[in-house]
């Protein structure tokens, strides 16, 4: 586990050329965007980023996220855990117009006199790899107790009341039949 922090904001063209590689973490405090969208940063945010160049000579970045947050869960409005598990690869371009015709095995990122605002670029990444709807996984059948999904007609044999006996009522004129 890497323990130290990851600068804020570093040159590419030095590290690509170098071929370097950093590594760190990055203190929730750095990453406002995320911090407002989730219910919390569950563990730490570790980071790992990779310089190089690619076979057609353009300066790509590897980037690898781990980590994980809260979320709220649609269903119980309980915070739900979600792992972040991110692996990509950027193309560091200089304009939009070059970034439109970039390869497309890999995103492109649009860098402002060749500095790379690292936390800007680590929020982008686990944005877009939250879940539009965070959810807790969904209980398998054969998890569920037999008496918590008992059939109607075993419970009406067990003398139980039939849940939907109400509706009954409810289709026939003033509740006769």
């Amino acid at each position: 586990m890497p323990n130290q922090q990851l600068p804020q904001q570093v040159t590419v063209r030095k590290l690509v050329e170098s071929g370097a590689k950093l590594s760190g973490f990055v203190a929730d405090a750095r990453l406002p965007r995320v911090v407002e969208v989730v219910h919390q940063i569950s563990a730490n945010l570790e980071a790992e980023l990779h310089f190089g160049m690619d076979e057609s000579n353009k300066m790509i970045i590897g980037v690898e996220i781990h980590g994980a947050v809260d979320l709220t869960c649609q269903r119980c409005l309980e915070p739900v855990t979600v792992p972040l598990k991110i692996a990509t690869t950027l193309t560091v371009v200089a304009h939009d117009e070059e970034a439109r015709s970039c390869i497309r095995s890999h995103e492109p990122i649009v860098l402002d006199e060749g500095l790379l605002n690292i936390d800007h670029m680590l929020e982008e990444e686990i944005l877009l790899s939250l879940p539009v709807v965070a959810l807790h996984p969904k209980v398998l059948a054969d998890e569920v107790s037999f008496v918590e999904h008992e059939g109607i007609e075993r419970r009406a044999a067990r003398g139980l009341e039939n849940p939907f006996a109400v509706l009954k009522t409810l289709t026939t004129k003033g509740g006769q039949e």
